[in-house]
């Protein structure tokens, strides 16, 4: 019996920009020679760290798009953790729901519906420490979302959860909640 879920929805809204102090305008050739660049295997993985950093500061949305695209599909290390950083800290809240991976236990699938969406709200910030505070106005690491290179943490008293970012783009983990139960988790990144 296969159980019905609704998918992980990321909800935000841009709060400030998180590098770009002005945007910049690229001419198509510029945006081409970047995105070659990111997508290159031959090219060092600062130098497409450079090329993606310069397109997610570009004038155009469509620009910052395909930067992102090209750049999580490579998978690199650093270009997956200055996505991530980006992305979380250019936002002011994200919403949890949970969704049915197929790998559900008996027991999940009733604790999973009666799970409500989360929704946390973000206070503070502090982008040297990989923190977003989620209650209090400084990073407390109890109630808090602590980003590391390419994966979220979010402690909110006794429940965690856990999201790593993928090659699509989308962040996979799961809720753990105080009686222990996992249950699947999914947020698309953009």
């Amino acid at each position: 019996m296969k159980s019905k879920f609704l998918s992980l929805i990321f909800v935000c809204a841009p709060a400030t920009a998180w590098s770009c102090e002005t945007p910049v305008i690229w001419t198509n050739e510029q945006v081409q020679e970047r995105l070659a660049t990111i997508a290159s295997d031959t090219q060092s993985e600062f130098a497409r760290l450079v090329a993606y950093e310069d397109l997610a500061c570009a004038a155009r949305p469509t620009v910052r798009v395909l930067a992102r695209e090209e750049a999580v599909k490579t998978g690199l290390t650093a270009l997956n953790a200055s996505i991530l950083t980006q992305a979380m800290f250019s936002r002011e809240s994200l919403v949890l729901i949970p969704y049915d991976d197929g790998s559900l236990t008996a027991e999940q699938p009733k604790h999973a519906i009666t799970l409500p969406a989360i929704r946390y709200a973000f206070t503070s910030y502090e982008p040297e420490n990989g923190c977003i505070e989620i209650r209090h106005n400084y990073c407390s690491r109890s109630e808090v979302i602590d980003i590391q290179t390419d994966r979220i943490t979010i402690f909110n008293g006794s429940a965690t959860s856990e999201l790593t970012l993928s090659e699509d783009g989308k962040l996979r983990g799961y809720y753990v909640d105080e009686a222990k139960i996992m249950i699947p988790i999914e947020a698309a990144l953009f």
